[in-house]
């Protein structure tokens, strides 16, 4: 009975204790990626946010705030980096 009781308590906060452990560690490593590699991360972010416009129009701000630049897709332009890539 005594262990049982103890494992009682335990279930009480066990599972938001180890559920904060994980989000903690997911949110470590998605500020790191954010601070050391910041236009790849927006752009995975927005990739990942794409049918979600409200979610793509905060990202755009944040982008702005970050000083980020945000450049419509010109075919022109992938084009040459294309070609430049394949040389």
């Amino acid at each position: 009975m005594k262990i049982f009781d103890l494992v009682e308590k335990f279930a009480g906060y066990g599972f938001n204790k180890s559920h904060s452990a994980a989000y903690a560690l997911v949110s470590y490593q998605t500020l790191w990626l954010k601070t050391h590699y910041p236009s790849q991360f927006m752009a995975a972010v927005m990739s990942a946010d794409m049918d979600n416009t409200d979610k793509i129009v905060t990202l755009v701000d944040e982008c702005d705030r970050m000083g980020i630049p945000i450049i419509p897709p010109d075919v022109n332009k992938a084009y040459s980096t294309l070609t430049s890539m394949m040389n």
